[in-house]
């Protein structure tokens, strides 16, 4: 058999440059196609090919009907068609995080500094000097492990899906090409598969992040010069690739890079498009994780249906006479070829095709992690039941089998040659494309997460198409929600929203402090007013919030019977039609008692209500905080209201929550509704009874802060908490948003049976496997309409510090900027006292 020139050259190595062995020549503005060069054969009048390239968002799950829809964007293929489907896990999240760190507050004088020297300056404010420090530390992590004794690369999955058809793209092709492309593209957004069509400036930032592996990430690319070859714009002149037995080593600016190709020697017997989510990384288990980049690609070559079908009758036949022969007694495999090819027939009969297909998996790794990644990703691979083999000394085309548009007549016909290609129908074919990776999140990453599997993933919780941006979150003691909830309040203090905290505990006492915000005390010897009704702006509007807040105060463990709530509602309309803003709960206690003793005969259960409201009037116990004008000041970005010093009155307690809610509402009301505005409770659902009308008060406060362009997110360590009151099943029931952290098994059990979510079995798996790594991370399971994943909190040395609930951490950096440094110098200094720089 003649040894296929290029394949000779690959086999032995060549003179010519990197670049020289990428087919791909030039470029059609006008039509996004890209000319692709071949070399003339025996019987052949045309050796160009032509092509284009799509780019999507991958699936995050799969199932038969999804695979149903993407197998037409094989079956619209004409004849000597080659498709590859390429699911790259980048280390560039260079546009992430730009996008998150331009999220952060400017500084207010930026424009002028930047006006008086003539070029734009650093923003230095706090939160973006805390984004900076968190990218050089995730940027880390792209590379390699970002933690030694752990498989954790971050990383953004990319789907990249490439056509190759023959002949140049003269008039008659390039409209069969235009149409076939919009048969694809409407193929993959009827899966849900948004993309967009590559032009030659997405070609060359892919080709060159590739191509020159060991160059340090940035968003800087070369622009297409069309006075110049299109593949010769590709490789860095300095980038230098040394060939080896098992691989090919980039050097050049920055840390080499060693790329390893791996092919698939066996496959496994049955095999489904959900499975293939598994070759990028178990969820489960840390060992079966990648500890570099690295790259899936599928490729299909559609050949001739005809011939395709005569030579697998021909197998067919073959196959079902050596089933049958004395051989197959000793030989058990020769029946289950019988049955491979019996299925192979039937789906041809019923308007199946037959195509050629290959297997790619190419890591990008630092010499020192390369044989590592070569054992997890056989081990990763073995559990799927893939057996790879490493392509030794076929690296070069091997690297050039995972390119995008490189599968033309010509490379079809070399991998054919040194039988590198296999036998499939298309139904097979579509359900090994690597399709399925983890869900990306939120389009402006407020908070940074990432998947187990390392994808970056956004948090916004104002990212939402309906419902409400409310949320909930669930972890108990020693899960990280404290400063999952911490930090998620920092972000959006960094957005420049207004956030209110009430808290139980003092757990946000330091944050608050170090960003210079109001933290509040309630003690008995405070002189703090609540009276709520002089912040009534809407009598109307506001009624359905302004009675639970009395029946609360009168029955926090019950709630009136109809004709007492109606009589609330009188007595609030009354009063306030006489005295507006200036009337107390002992106008309405008044109102009641004056009425019941004018009954004839008395009515005793007004007069009760009337004495249950007492505590509450200017003479009892705690009427010195409900008689006045309301004088809670919520003018800094921050403020933080504690209440643990009212501890030891519960009824109290939970009657100032309420209203503390309903103050921000009102602030919420009457701020700019531009400005997101989040109100955080942490751990206080104990406080507000198990029976009474708070429930309705919940409900309709939730929606009066969605009203207002707000977020109400409450805190608890078990969902128990929030299901053993209806103040709590509100809350829960009124979030659309549900972050559920480390749970014992037997709460994550009652989710779908006591807290009202959809959870399917494999989520409960996933639930219960979540964990915190000290000092790395703590997981955090996403619930929304819009998605459901995974995910983890990592957190650089600076916010961990900036978040920290530890009384130790906030004095060390006290003490720092005592010594006359910023906060930002201060983080510095104690993180590098600490030997944690």
């Amino acid at each position: 058999m003649p040894t296929p020139k290029r394949l000779v050259q690959a086999l032995v190595g060549s003179p010519e440059t990197l670049s020289g062995w990428v087919p791909h020549s030039g470029y059609d503005h006008d039509n996004k196609l890209f000319y692709i060069d071949g070399e003339l054969r025996k019987g052949e009048v045309d050796s160009h090919s032509h092509g284009f390239t799509l780019e999507g968002y991958p699936q995050t799950g799969a199932n038969e009907e999804l695979a149903r829809i993407i197998r037409s964007i094989i079956t619209v293929c004409p004849a000597h068609t080659g498709l590859q489907i390429t699911l790259y896990a980048s280390p560039n999240l260079i546009k992430y995080f730009k996008r998150y760190s331009n999220l952060r507050q400017v500084d207010p004088d930026q424009e002028a500094r930047a006006s008086e020297i003539g070029r734009p300056v650093r923003n230095e404010n706090i939160y973006r000097t805390l984004s900076r420090r968190a990218i050089q530390y995730y940027q880390k992590g792209t590379r390699r492990s970002l933690f030694r004794d752990e498989n954790f690369c971050l990383r953004n999955f990319r789907l990249i899906i490439s056509v190759v058809r023959p002949g140049l793209p003269e008039e008659d092709k390039i409209l069969d090409t235009l149409k076939l492309r919009d048969s694809i593209r409407g193929a993959l957004k009827s899966a849900y598969i948004p993309n967009e069509v590559w032009d030659v400036n997405d070609y060359l930032k892919y080709m060159t992040e590739v191509l020159n592996p060991s160059v340090p990430l940035n968003d800087f690319y070369p622009q297409y010069d069309d006075g110049r070859e299109l593949k010769a714009q590709i490789v860095k002149r300095d980038t230098l690739c040394r060939v080896s037995e098992r691989g090919l080593t980039f050097t050049g600016e920055g840390d080499p890079v060693e790329v390893r190709n791996y092919s698939v020697l066996n496959y496994p017997q049955h095999v489904a498009m959900w499975d293939m989510a598994n070759l990028i990384g178990d969820q489960f288990q840390t060992a079966l994780q990648y500890p570099c980049p690295f790259q899936i690609t599928t490729g299909i070559w559609v050949g001739d249906s005809e011939s395709m079908k005569q030579r697998a009758m021909m197998k067919s036949a073959r196959a079902t006479s050596n089933a049958e022969s004395p051989l197959a007694k000793v030989l058990p495999d020769l029946q289950e070829k019988k049955r491979d090819w019996d299925l192979v027939l039937k789906s041809i009969s019923q308007g199946g095709t037959m195509v050629s297909l290959y297997h790619q998996f190419t890591l990008f790794a630092p010499p020192d992690v390369a044989q590592a990644a070569e054992e997890s990703l056989m081990a990763i691979a073995r559990t799927r039941n893939f057996e790879l083999t490493n392509d030794q000394y076929m690296q070069i085309q091997s690297l050039l089998n995972t390119l995008p548009m490189t599968l033309s007549r010509e490379m079809y016909a070399d991998m054919k040659k040194a039988r590198r290609v296999t036998t499939k129908t298309a139904e097979n074919a579509i359900h090994m494309a690597p399709l399925v990776a983890d869900h990306r999140g939120s389009i402006n990453p407020v908070m940074m997460l990432y998947t187990r599997r390392g994808q970056v993933f956004g948090l916004d919780l104002f990212d939402k198409q309906g419902g409400n941006y409310n949320a909930a979150i669930v972890g108990r003691s020693g899960s990280g929600k404290s400063v999952f909830m911490g930090t998620m309040a920092l972000s959006y203090l960094a957005t420049g929203a207004q956030v209110f905290m009430i808290d139980i505990g003092k757990s946000y006492q330091n944050l608050c402090r170090l960003v210079d915000g109001n933290f509040i005390m309630f003690t008995p010897e405070s002189d703090i007013n609540l009276n709520l009704f002089s912040l009534v702006e809407d009598i109307d509007e506001e009624m359905d919030v302004l009675k639970p807040l009395i029946s609360q105060m009168a029955m926090p463990d019950d709630k009136p019977d109809s004709l007492i709530n109606s009589e609330i509602e009188q007595a609030i309309r009354v009063v306030w039609d006489q005295k507006g803003k200036t009337m107390t709960v002992s106008d309405i206690a008044d109102y009641f008692d004056n009425k019941g003793r004018a009954s004839d005969p008395i009515d005793q259960r007004l007069i009760d209500f009337a004495n249950m409201l007492f505590p509450y009037t200017s003479k009892g116990r705690y009427g010195k905080y409900f008689h006045g004008e309301c004088n809670i000041d919520f003018n800094k970005q921050m403020t933080v209201l504690e209440l643990e010093e009212l501890s030891t009155k519960k009824d109290l307690q939970g009657v100032v929550l309420l209203i503390l809610m309903y103050a921000i509402q009102q602030r919420m009301y009457l701020g700019d509704r531009k400005r997101k505005k989040v109100l955080f409770i942490d751990e206080s659902w104990d406080l507000m009874g198990r029976k009474g009308a708070v429930s309705d008060f919940i409900k309709h406060a939730y929606k009066r802060v969605r009203k207002y362009g707000g977020s109400a997110v409450s805190g608890a360590q078990s969902l128990t908490d929030y299901l053993k009151t209806e103040a709590g099943q509100a809350a829960l029931e009124n979030s659309d948003w549900k972050f559920i952290m480390s749970q014992q098994p037997e709460v994550i059990d009652s989710l779908e049976r006591e807290g009202g979510m959809s959870i399917t079995e494999p989520t409960k798996r996933l639930l219960k496997s979540l964990r915190t790594s000290k000092g790395k991370y703590s997981e955090v399971f996403v619930y929304s309409d819009e998605m459901q994943a995974p995910a983890r909190l990592v957190l650089d040395p600076y916010t961990l510090l900036m978040c920290s609930t530890q009384a130790e951490d906030y004095e060390a950096i006290r003490e720092k900027t005592r010594q006359g440094l910023s906060m930002a110098e201060a983080l510095d200094a104690v993180i590098l006292e600490r030997g944690q720089k």
